[in-house]
């Protein structure tokens, strides 16, 4: 087993390691529908995934007031919860690449997801147990694309900034990556546009999920 060129490797969870999307639009939909208001695409809602439910939910809505959101999200969370893995799967070769990553460094999560279905959708998709530690949209007090998260489950770890990689398909993991002093691979194959990922500058892109290991020598 080779060795890594990083030894904490972090990961972005919808878009870079699960695809959730079907799961997201469905309870969108959900508090759409039980609002009174037009439901909304898949297309639609890819483009409000990656800086938390909700935001998620304020741009679903239309950008109503921060009371009407909160309303939305207490009808969004229970029954996210209750259907977040139906439909939710992961990526091609995730598995495979995470088994063969896990003996050459430490590996995590940090998501802007809360943390109850983050941890259920791994759990239910078999994968939870690859990770040393996941920093979810609720263990701190902010969320990508500040740098807390990223520090917290550097910290956790035991691991450098400077020998770490974050990997995600949003800017705001890129930013985060930066702004904590570790290196960023942005993922193409996820919910943000490309030129919109490309412009933050990652350390590197990859078109795939299996291409991290050349970028970690692995």
């Amino acid at each position: 087993m080779a060795g890594s060129r990083f030894r904490a490797i972090l990961f972005d969870l919808d878009g870079t390691l699960v695809d959730t999307l079907a799961d997201l639009t469905s309870a969108v939909n959900f508090v759409l529908g039980r609002s009174g208001r037009p439901v909304r695409s898949q297309e639609e809602i890819r483009g409000f995934i990656g800086d938390g439910a909700r935001r998620l939910l304020k741009e679903s809505l239309g950008r109503p007031s921060g009371e009407a959101v909160e309303e939305a999200y207490s009808m969004f969370a229970p029954y996210y919860l209750a259907h977040c893995a139906d439909r939710s799967a992961l990526y091609p070769g995730v598995q495979d690449v995470l088994d063969r990553l896990r003996p050459a460094a430490r590996l995590g999560v940090v998501t802007n997801k809360p943390e109850a279905p983050a941890r259920l959708i791994l759990t239910r998709l078999g994968v939870l147990d690859r990770f040393d530690v996941v920093i979810a949209g609720d263990t701190l007090p902010v969320k990508k694309p500040d740098p807390g998260p990223v520090r917290e489950a550097l910290q956790r770890l035991g691991v450098a900034a400077w020998d770490a990689l974050m990997v995600g398909d949003s800017p705001g993991d890129v930013r985060a990556a930066r702004a904590a002093g570790a290196s960023s691979c942005g993922v193409l194959y996820g919910y943000r546009p490309e030129k919109e990922l490309r412009d933050e500058k990652p350390s590197c892109v990859i078109n795939e999920f299996r291409e991290i290991l050349a970028v970690t020598g692995v």
